[in-house]
């Protein structure tokens, strides 16, 4: 894990590889037992040992400083909330009851089925949400079943599509007008490592977002969405390298994990903005019947 820490690009060797590094955090722990283990065995010169896992646990515990939460803060001006559903028909009415809990100004639902998306607008879903853009139905798996499902995009002012990548699993950028303020908002949905196609097409959709954002980070950017990735992968660092701002660190809300929804244990849902864009509170929120957790950001405008 620390090899994979100090040169990500071996992440980027085999899809284990990446797995493995997704792990990261949790080193705090072996580090702690392998430093017990060696005071406890160690006799007499042997127990100099425990230096080597001490010095292990000390770089482990500085690199876990972006997970600890931070004073509390207060709320933004606009609320931001995105919900992947993994192409898994959920109840419409559990959906619809987590999005009027938190009231977002902008509703980014990914992999939701027609079905789950049509169960909402006959709740009334379209009646609080007027404007919404719809991107086409991902791609699947190979040997896969093909599912009518894709991300949809919901806001309180007019949305416009700006751009798509040219990839065959498109992330689109697209321009809302709300009260408050003109956000870009790139809608984030990669490519699953494990059971995709690999480092390859994971990489590709995570260069796309980082392309898609490059003209953006000075601006009110938003990029949310399914990352399939943590902090510490590389295409992560890149999009932190290039500006972007992770809510989860910049609010103070420390390690917020999505993932499964059961039991998280991996961060790899994510609200990252653009420069001209503060974030203020991140938070998890359970939808019944879900695997992710839903993210739920506000955000202000830099002063």
């Amino acid at each position: 894990m620390v090899a994979l820490n100090v040169w990500p690009e071996l992440q980027m060797c085999s899809p284990l590889a990446a797995l493995y590094s997704a792990l990261t955090p949790y080193a705090v722990g072996a580090w702690t037992v392998a430093l017990i283990a060696c005071l406890v065995a160690g006799r007499g010169r042997q127990r100099w040992i425990a230096l080597l896992a001490a010095g292990g646990l000390g770089l482990q515990a500085a690199w876990m400083v972006p997970y600890l939460p931070g004073p509390e803060r207060q709320a933004g001006e606009i609320t931001v909330m995105t919900l992947n559903l993994r192409c898994v028909t959920n109840d419409p009415i559990q959906v619809l009851d987590a999005i009027e809990e938190t009231a977002p100004d902008v509703v980014v639902l990914a992999d939701i089925p027609t079905a789950t998306l049509r169960g909402l607008t006959s709740l009334g879903f379209g009646d609080q949400y007027e404007y919404s853009f719809d991107q086409p139905t991902r791609r699947s798996r190979p040997g896969a079943v093909t599912r009518p499902c894709g991300t949809h995009i919901a806001a309180r002012g007019p949305v416009r599509l700006l751009a798509a990548t040219s990839s065959d699993n498109p992330q689109h950028t697209v321009l809302i007008d709300l009260p408050q303020a003109t956000l870009h908002l790139i809608a984030v949905d990669v490519e699953n490592i494990i059971q995709g196609r690999g480092i390859g097409p994971w990489a590709e959709d995570l260069e796309s977002v980082r392309v898609g954002s490059a003209p953006l980070v000075d601006g009110p950017l938003v990029v949310l969405g399914d990352f399939n990735a943590v902090r510490e992968h590389q295409p992560m660092r890149q999009l932190r390298a290039l500006g972007l701002v992770d809510a989860a660190e910049a609010s103070g809300a420390g390690w917020v994990r999505t993932f499964p929804a059961g039991r998280p244990l991996l961060a790899i849902n994510h609200v990252m903005v653009g420069r001209a864009l503060e974030p203020r509170t991140l938070r998890a929120i359970a939808v019944e019947g879900g695997d992710h957790l839903a993210l739920v950001a506000t955000l202000s405008l830099s002063e």
